[in-house]
């Protein structure tokens, strides 16, 4: 978990808890993690790979909001409101993924509660700035 820019902002004594509350997948190419209007709240943390985001259209059409690579993180927002998914999430080449339920912060809370907070805190600042640039891009439209 070290070789990820995601967990620069906690020491290895705190890596080590977290991994304790996570799961790590390898996946194929092509794999979707999930779709939009899912309901399973969970983050994921790309450590090697890539994924791409999109979102179906009200013509049918699928739009690509962004790629990500290593060091980035997906799925927050439903980590935190437990609503379903706003977008698709797939693997473009083989993967492999850090995820971390609700279920899992959940016990982080009750076992570690300052851990918990500390990485619900880099969560809203992930939020806040992808809000940011979402307004800046919007102004621009």
């Amino acid at each position: 978990m070290d070789a990820t820019r995601w967990f620069h902002d906690f020491g290895w004594p705190q890596v080590q808890k977290l991994a304790e509350h996570m799961e790590k997948y390898t996946l194929p190419a092509g794999f979707a993690l999930f779709d939009e209007g899912e309901q399973e709240p969970y983050l994921g943390i790309i450590l090697a790979g890539r994924v791409r985001i999109d979102k179906g259209g009200e013509d049918g059409q699928r739009r690509e909001i962004c790629q990500l690579g290593p060091g980035k993180a997906f799925g927050e927002i439903s980590l935190i409101d437990g609503q379903p998914r706003s977008a698709r999430v797939a693997t473009l080449e083989p993967s492999e993924i850090l995820v971390l339920t609700r279920n899992g912060l959940d016990r982080m809370a009750d076992q570690a509660p300052k851990l918990a907070v500390l990485l619900l805190l880099k969560l809203g600042n992930l939020i806040s700035g992808r809000l940011r640039a979402t307004s800046g891009r919007l102004i621009d439209f």
